[in-house]
């Protein structure tokens, strides 16, 4: 790995393993050029992204075996540091996806744009879609964050807050929104 790559704020994600100590990911971009690198305990490696062009925004830790990345042009990537990662195949697709967030066996992406909102991915069968109930509409232009507290869902945008509670949305009103 050169070193610029190690010394230059590049990396956007960094998610480290809370069942393990010695298991830090972390993922960004250098130009075009994915990078994913993985840290041990020890030292730093690059892992190989099967991808010419993308930029890696994202890292869910589901277990050691299977972490998930998401990026840019709707790129989603399976495996792990110890099996190597290969992108799922999805549709082609031109989503910004920002990060991944497990929720109720199923994977949340929020997206802002290329078509943006919030994509829902079943590991179980491939199937990518839009979340269902789909979001109200948005005061802003766009959503970055999903999160999950139990059997909540909470999803961030620019001017927005909403709150899912496994049957319907809340909008959450912000004086600062």
């Amino acid at each position: 790995m050169s070193d610029d790559i190690m010394l230059r704020p590049i990396m956007p994600g960094i998610i480290s393993d809370p069942l393990a100590h010695d298991a830090i990911y972390l993922c960004g971009v250098e130009g075009t050029k994915p990078v994913l690198c993985f840290w041990d305990g020890s030292a730093l490696h690059e892992l190989k992204v099967h991808l010419e062009e993308a930029a890696l925004t994202g890292i869910h830790i589901e277990h050691a075996d299977s972490v998930w990345i998401c990026g840019r042009k709707g790129v989603l990537l399976h495996g792990s540091y110890a099996r190597g990662f290969t992108p799922v195949n999805l549709r082609q697709q031109l989503n910004l996806f920002h990060m991944i967030t497990p929720y109720r066996g199923k994977l949340e992406l929020p997206s802002s744009v290329r078509p943006g909102g919030l994509f829902e991915f079943d590991p179980g069968t491939s199937d990518l879609r839009r979340f269902s109930p789909a979001l109200p509409k948005l005061r802003g232009e766009y959503i970055f964050y999903a999160g999950a507290v139990g059997d909540v869902l909470w999803v961030v945008g620019q001017k927005d807050i909403f709150r899912f509670d496994g049957s319907e949305w809340e909008r959450i009103e912000h004086p600062r929104l």
